[in-house]
């Protein structure tokens, strides 16, 4: 706003300013722009004629000369203006080249300014990207810690809350010639919870000593399927009586009772938890010497192995 006042004024000014004495506006009255000449006084000097006469064709001379530098129809008060203008066109060209070189450098300027604030937008924007990232990649990591955590906390949950099966030994009964041995034993449930749907195949049988017999089970699924299986279910623990398939013989008896061979009770039992995954207990129990028919042995070393 001030720049405008200022320029105003600059016009207002350059308006009213009269015509340099030496840039003075030509009388354009053709009426008075007939050359006066000088009149000759009676009894003057021929010499003061001849000046009067040089003096009036100087002016005529620095007359026309101005007519050329300034050329102008127009209204009388507009002339100062437009001669000042129009006797000056250097100054103002190489005024308007000053101005626009100016303003190329400023657009030059400007120019670097936006390429510099448009690259280090760029830079930016990817310094932004880069740590957007590098927080989406943590909070990933995050929530993948939670979610193992989570599943280490079910898991652990399940395993304390879970039934085990554990399988005691008990004494043999019928251990004679000429009869069915049974073999009785304890399933017992130390878990938190009640296990569900418990199926077993198991085994007796008479093994020379320094082998271990297998008692192969088949899968669950497969046991289950059986017309004559039957499901237990029980909250702490349950007595089973496992028959021999055949009757031993005296000799086997023989055997046994000197140590030479033993009775063998084993086999598999399959079990459920209340969260729906299945499990299973491999045991095998071994009986001989003199004590075979009252004796309770001890875990079998390579028996009991639950999962």
């Amino acid at each position: 706003m001030r720049r405008m006042r200022l320029g105003l004024l600059f016009l207002i000014a350059a308006l009213y300013l009269p015509v340099m004495p030496t840039l003075s506006q030509t009388n354009h009255n053709p009426d008075t722009q007939k050359t006066e000449k000088p009149e000759a006084k009676p009894g003057a000097k021929p010499e003061s004629l001849a000046a009067s006469t040089h003096e009036a064709e100087r002016s005529a001379q620095d007359r026309s000369k101005h007519e050329e530098q300034c050329e102008y129809r127009g209204p009388a008060w507009f002339s100062g203006f437009y001669c000042f203008f129009a006797l000056h066109d250097k100054f103002w060209v190489a005024f308007g080249t000053l101005v626009l070189a100016v303003g190329t450098g400023i657009l030059g300027f400007a120019t670097v300014f936006l390429w510099r604030a448009t690259r280090q937008l760029v830079l930016d924007a990817k310094e932004a990207s880069e740590k957007q990232f590098k927080v989406s990649m943590l909070a990933a990591n995050a929530a993948k810690t939670q979610a193992e955590v989570a599943r280490d906390t079910l898991l652990t949950m399940r395993a304390q809350l879970r039934a085990y099966l554990v399988v005691e030994a008990d004494k043999i009964e019928g251990f004679e010639a000429g009869k069915i041995t049974t073999g009785c034993f304890w399933v017992r449930n130390v878990g938190q919870t009640p296990p569900r749907e418990v199926i077993m195949a198991t085994g007796v049988e008479i093994a020379r000593r320094g082998q271990i017999p297998t008692f192969d089970a088949p899968p669950s699924d497969v046991l289950r399927a059986e017309t004559n299986a039957r499901n237990a279910h029980f909250a702490e623990q349950i007595s089973v009586k496992k028959a021999a398939t055949r009757a031993f013989s005296q000799d086997e008896i023989d055997a046994v009772l000197a140590d030479r061979s033993r009775v063998c009770v084993g086999g598999r039992v399959y079990y459920k938890d209340i969260f729906g995954g299945e499990w299973h207990t491999d045991f095998l129990y071994v009986y001989s010497g003199p004590e075979t028919r009252t004796m309770i042995p001890e875990q079998y070393q390579t028996g009991n192995k639950a999962t």
